[in-house]
């Protein structure tokens, strides 16, 4: 995960670098016009992973790549920045994370950074191992519950 919060932090960086530069040719502050920038970063990894969800199992290949799409606008005032991950799902503390680097380094309130995942089952799981129960655990037990309800029913029947 840290590889990854690396790279969206770089990326963000690097496309929001030219909306960071100030104009020499006047002293007075000017609202600038909107400006937007689109970056998409292949992270797919080149050896085998495990995969998240659907019981443990690790990759066999590469049948498509996984992305980070960045998208940043900026109208002068505000800037926002849109990231869309190929991954099933992330940590709050890593959005937490990299939301106060951003803020730390650019500027840019966490309020204005919003970070999506396409929640694909096959895409590597990121961080420790099991985190999806973690953060889902009575979700989980509700599923579990349900179920054995419907197994249950299907018996009576």
């Amino acid at each position: 995960m840290q590889k990854e919060c690396l790279i969206v932090l770089f990326m963000v960086i690097f496309i929001n670098a030219p909306f960071c530069q100030q104009s020499n040719i006047s002293t007075t502050k000017e609202k600038k016009g909107f400006r937007a920038s689109v970056v998409k970063v292949d992270i797919t990894p080149d050896n085998p992973q495990n995969l998240l969800g659907y019981d443990a199992r690790i990759s066999t290949g590469v049948l498509d790549h996984i992305y980070h799409r960045i998208v940043v606008l900026d109208d002068g005032i505000t800037q926002f920045v849109l990231v869309s991950t190929d991954i099933c799902l992330i940590s709050p503390t890593e959005y937490d994370h990299v939301a106060g680097l951003l803020k730390i380094l650019l500027g840019i309130s966490p309020v204005n950074f919003w970070w999506t995942t396409t929640h694909t089952h096959s895409a590597p799981e990121v961080g420790k191992a099991g985190l999806d129960n973690i953060f889902m655990v009575d979700r989980s037990r509700g599923f579990q519950k349900h179920d054995c309800r419907c197994n249950n029913n299907r018996n009576k029947n």
